[in-house]
């Protein structure tokens, strides 16, 4: 329905506007004021009249439709309510997945998480998790055919950091001597290089050297990164499965970082690279672009190594091409820190001069950093946030809110509600913010279940599954029994806010998916809630009158399945009871 007014509002203020203006949002104003509005005064402006003639016969075209039970002008603001019957009907009975396919389905790749294999996943790594993986689900939800891929960093320098303070410190211990988990076992040592390192300087030199034998195939270094590879990933199993992140592929970069040389040698027969004067490639950056350095020279990242060996841009290259190769792709996404957002913009530069037009459709998903109260996580000096050792502490925090306020429940299923609550207060908290900004981690205002978090939604879900259970267990009713077109007993302004809430959701949906803006979808998750517990507060909703509790009945159950789908995008299967 809300895509449907949409139209009718964009034509109209096209037609007013004699074409000056194709497209003007619409607003959701006070409940009591109106279902939507329109804002005319930027029409105005374009158009040289004053705001209230243009409110004017926007409003007079408006009322002819059926869809409106009142067009009124205040100011410079055109005030809408919809028709009753068809407000209730659409967000009651028109399912959610009716509302938000694509006419053009594409193949599209969101590659995520991308984790090193010197250190297990911390809370960084999630907000790249919750935000790839959501941003996956929508766009898969509204249509397209999606593969969501992980490139895995498992070899380089800072790989052998961790592979020689093994070496030399580790005494074969391994994570079932220690009683560690793989890649928390390994992440270890990667600090005590880090350690080690200030202390002496020579093992730089010495890490140097393993990865300069690793890339020639020797025996025992190879047999050790295996090894410590092999801890690493039956870690990240236990943490991925935990927050569920799955994908279709997965990308080695030990098994890809020689890809790009090819393409790399074309480029420079075409004069697309340049050698510096130590012999390494590079591209020149556009000045206009990107600017100059310190110096006021070109920007030109490096994309080989004078002694032919491969760099970040080098299997960047080739791992893009490979992908379109692999899968057919239209479009490719690359879930990254907000810190490669230059490395990005080249790589993609670089694609397109060498010939790759679906370059364009590369997008780099910048996301902000992830911070503590304190200040900034650091890997290498272990003041990182665990992602285990997180969702532990929150999944106890969690088990003492329940223990408090239920009782009658055994301990295993205090255990299980505590997990769901403290996984979806982790994901909701970080897909809350918008992905461009940093975020400081609060865990109890996460955990919180007042306010703008994921226990609130929880809790929302759940009350408006228990009324439901309840007048099913009280009455034997069902509030499918109440289906009719007929929704006049819906009168108040906290029923038609709730019915709006619901109704925006299906454009939020494609917004979010299309945009790849995922914050907008915990926020109407959270407007669902905060207007159906308003109507809740202020209504009964099982009363003596069986039509007007059937109504509202029915006005619950959207609410329930509502955030049911919300919860979808997050991987979660919402509580029933609290």
């Amino acid at each position: 329905m809300i895509e449907e007014i949409n139209k009718i509002i964009q034509k109209v203020v096209k037609s007013v506007s004699n074409g000056l203006v194709t497209e003007i949002r619409i607003e959701y104003p006070r409940p009591e004021m109106a279902d939507v509005a329109i804002c005319c005064t930027s029409i105005a402006a374009l158009v040289k009249k004053s705001p209230t003639i243009i409110a004017t016969d926007i409003a007079e075209q408006l009322s002819r439709s059926i869809l409106f039970d009142s067009v009124t002008i205040a100011g410079p603001y055109v005030n809408i309510r919809f028709n009753n019957e068809r407000l209730f009907y659409d967000a009651i009975q028109v399912p959610i997945e009716k509302n938000i396919k694509t006419s053009h389905a594409e193949r599209i790749m969101v590659e995520y998480l991308s984790p090193n294999t010197n250190k297990p996943l911390h809370l960084g790594h999630i907000r790249n998790g919750v935000i790839g993986s959501c941003l996956a689900n929508l766009l898969a939800a509204v249509g397209h055919i999606v593969i969501r891929t992980n490139l895995i960093n498992d070899r380089g320098i800072h790989i052998c950091k961790s592979m020689l303070a093994y070496q030399l410190f580790g005494n074969s211990a391994t994570p079932e001597s220690t009683g560690k988990k793989g890649d928390h076992f390994v992440g270890d040592w990667y600090v005590r290089y880090g350690n080690e390192e200030k202390r002496d300087l020579s093992l730089k030199e010495k890490t140097e050297n393993m990865l300069f034998s690793w890339e020639k195939g020797d025996t025992e270094i190879r047999s050790l990164w295996t090894k410590m590879n092999q801890w690493m990933y039956a870690g990240f199993a236990v943490t991925t499965t935990r927050f569920k992140f799955y994908f279709d592929r997965v990308y080695y970069e030990s098994e890809l970082y020689q890809l790009g040389k090819e393409n790399v040698q074309k480029g420079l027969d075409q004069g697309i690279f340049v050698r510096d004067k130590d012999g390494a490639l590079r591209y020149p950056l556009s000045v206009e672009k990107y600017g100059v350095g310190p110096a006021g020279e070109p920007r030109m990242p490096k994309v080989l190594n004078a002694d032919g060996t491969s760099v970040y841009m080098t299997q960047d290259i080739g791992i893009a091409i490979k992908k379109v190769e692999d899968f057919n792709l239209d479009r490719s996404i690359y879930v990254v820190a907000s810190e490669q957002k230059q490395h990005f913009q080249a790589l993609f530069d670089i694609l397109k001069s060498l010939g790759y037009s679906w370059a364009d459709k590369c997008f780099h998903l910048s996301y902000g950093m992830v911070e503590l109260p304190d200040g900034r996580m650091k890997s290498r000096e272990g003041t990182s946030v665990d992602a285990d050792n997180l969702a532990d502490e929150m999944a106890l925090l969690a088990q003492n809110i329940i223990i408090e306020k239920t009782s009658g429940i055994d301990q295993e299923e205090v255990i299980r509600r505590a997990e769901i609550i403290s996984i979806t207060a982790i994901s909701f908290f970080l897909l809350h913010y918008r992905a461009d900004s940093n975020v400081i981690f609060d865990i109890k205002k996460s955990l919180s279940f007042d306010g703008d978090t994921g226990p609130y939604c929880l809790y929302t879900y759940a009350r408006a599954r228990n009324i439901l259970e309840r007048v099913k267990t009280e009455k034997g009713w069902s509030p499918l029994q109440s289906l009719t077109t007929d929704y006049s007993l819906l009168t108040t302004v906290e029923e038609r806010a709730l019915a709006i809430e619901i109704l925006r959701f299906p454009e939020v949906i494609k917004e979010a998916a299309n945009n790849y803006e995922i914050s907008l979808l915990p926020e109407q998750m959270i407007r669902i809630s905060k207007a159906f517990n308003r109507f809740y507060r202020d209504h009964q909703v099982i009363g003596e009158d069986e039509v007007l509790m059937g109504e509202r009945l029915a006005l619950v159950a959207a609410t329930a399945e509502s955030l049911k789908w919300g919860f979808s995008f997050f991987n979660v299967v919402p509580l029933e009871r609290m």
